[in-house]
């Protein structure tokens, strides 16, 4: 369905002229649409020049029938022009569901999202209320009111789970569905009023009844055909069943997530400017030794430029943050979007072969660990029994040793497609400690309880952290105490590590079931395993 055009509605004598967006929570998609009797306008949104064209749009084929501003739901991004509409419009009324209509009138910031937006909620007047005892009947489960249009029927359902008054609009073969099938998404599930068992049942419902219908309109985005409609529907409901007990995405949670947003850009930006250094100096070397063929093949195992592109959009996007261009959630948002993107170029399984299984893995796992935390999901350790000491110096060992040995490498020359492989993982493995001295005092002897290889992740970060600050010599030691295991890491000479270091290793210590002491020297603590 085409932009800013009028169209005939599937199934109905009724005409749309839509007002879409590319997806963003400033403001929502519009609808103007015109009935034989009336003339709707579905979510007006929070665009004032969008607006100004809905009211000219309205007043170009109103021919004095009454004008209803429909809401699928009152949060700000669909309705914060309500009462400028009812201003530019004479005899305008808003419909809404009955505990929207309460938030508008109130000016409610928090079921409106203003407060997260940052911005106040004037007091809308609601004129009529849907979804009133005794105005509905149920139908499949559904609670469900209707209106006649002239000559054929519009049908209100209400859709509860992205927010409590979250409602469907059906006419002819058309669905209006607000943010019904963005509902799951990070950023956006667990804000105030979200329900995920309300969620999942209007998300089945909306997929039962999708079968008979032809276009879904949604509050954002490009208009879907049926099949479309009923994938995105699909996805939708399989992430919301697996957002269970889910934290409230409320002020302060958006503001730590734009924090975690930064750290994580960081994070990327290294990590995978480090994978792709090495790409390009393994193709060069394999190059200079006529393996093109090979150097070839390791380059297209990952999509350097379009990862770049991706982080330098979403580093511009900060620094628009920086100068109040945008607000936190949307900080959030975009980073989810821009590592959503990289995570679908990153080729985890054959990088592994090539750099090895820990830092494609750490990798892999930074960028799931912030969707999960933007989702809300609280951090979950996969807790295991494991030798510390022996842990801790597998660690160290794969930073200050080779891959691979140089028997390994002779035994391998009769096959060469083995031998360029080993080659390659000698070539791109670039020990990070091979340089420094490290001192190993690992006199624990204990078994904890934890996940090592988030362990790893933590120790990995830090010595990494603290080579690139200049440290001369490293010391790690671990001991038990009370019950407790420690590991500490010591750096003499070089800069202490800063805010955004901290933080990260705050957040892998505790996926690791370790507490984190960052004082000088910076100490882990884990569970004493008891046999």
């Amino acid at each position: 369905m085409d932009d800013r055009r009028w169209q005939t509605l599937p199934g109905s004598r009724s005409k749309v002229f839509p007002f879409l967006r590319k997806p963003d929570i400033t403001s929502s998609n519009s609808y103007v649409v015109e009935t034989r009797d009336e003339i709707l306008i579905i979510d007006p949104g929070a665009d004032r020049q969008q607006l100004a064209e809905e009211v000219s749009t309205v007043a170009s084929v109103r021919e004095g029938r009454n004008v209803n501003i429909l809401l699928t739901h009152c949060h700000l991004d669909h309705c914060l022009l309500a009462g400028e509409a009812l201003m530019s419009i004479p005899d305008a009324a808003v419909v809404a569901h009955l505990i929207g209509a309460a938030a508008l009138s109130m000016g409610d910031g928090g079921i409106t999202q203003a407060d997260i937006m940052g911005v106040s909620f004037p007091r809308t007047p609601v004129a009529v209320q849907l979804m009133r005892p005794g105005e509905w009947i149920e139908d499949q489960g559904r609670k469900v009111q209707t209106h006649p249009l002239g000559g054929e029927d519009m049908l209100m359902i209400h859709a509860p789970g992205h927010s409590p008054d979250s409602m469907c609009f059906v006419i002819g073969d058309a669905v209006f569905t607000g943010d019904l099938t963005f509902a799951a998404d990070p950023g956006i599930a667990g804000l105030l009023g979200w329900s995920q068992p309300d969620l999942i049942r209007s998300l089945s419902s909306a997929i039962g009844s999708m079968s008979s219908m032809e276009v879904c309109l949604p509050g954002h985005g490009r208009v879907m055909d049926r099949g479309r409609a009923l994938r995105v529907m699909g996805r939708a409901l399989e992430q919301a069943r697996g957002l269970e007990d889910i934290a409230l995405n409320d002020v302060d949670k958006v503001r730590e997530d734009a924090l975690y947003a930064r750290d994580v850009l960081t994070q990327a930006s290294d990590g995978f400017a480090v994978i792709a250094g090495r790409l390009l100096y393994l193709s060069f070397l394999l190059e200079e030794l006529d393996e093109a063929e090979a150097a070839s093949r390791y380059m297209h195992l990952l999509d350097v430029g379009s990862i770049e592109e991706a982080l330098d959009s979403l580093q511009r996007f900060v620094e628009e943050y920086d100068r109040g261009w945008h607000i936190g959630l949307q900080v959030t948002l975009k980073a989810v979007q821009t590592l959503q993107r990289i995570d679908r170029l990153f080729c985890a399984e054959g990088l592994e072969d090539v750099m090895g299984a820990s830092l494609v893995r750490r990798t892999e796992r930074m960028l799931t660990d912030f969707i999960s935390a933007v989702n809300g999901i609280p951090f979950r350790v996969e807790r295991r029994v494991f030798d510390l000491d022996d842990a801790v110096n597998a660690l160290i060992e794969r930073q200050v040793s080779s891959p691979n040995s140089d028997e390994e490498l002779m035994d391998a020359l009769d096959d060469e497609e083995r031998y360029v492989a080993l080659l390659a993982a000698r070539i791109v493995h670039l020990p990070v400690l091979s340089d420094i001295p490290v001192r190993r005092e690992l006199g624990c002897g204990h078994e904890a309880i934890g996940d090592p290889e988030r362990l790893g992740d933590a120790l990995a970060c830090v010595l990494e952290e603290l080579v690139g600050l200049g440290a001369e010599v490293l010391s790690v030691h671990t001991w038990e105490k009370e019950g407790r295991l420690h590991v500490r890491v010591d750096a003499r000479g070089g800069a202490r590590l800063g805010d955004p270091d901290i933080r990260t290793l705050d957040r892998l210590a505790r996926l690791a079931g370790a507490c984190l002491d960052s004082s000088d020297p910076l100490i882990l603590s884990l569970s004493q395993a008891i046999i």
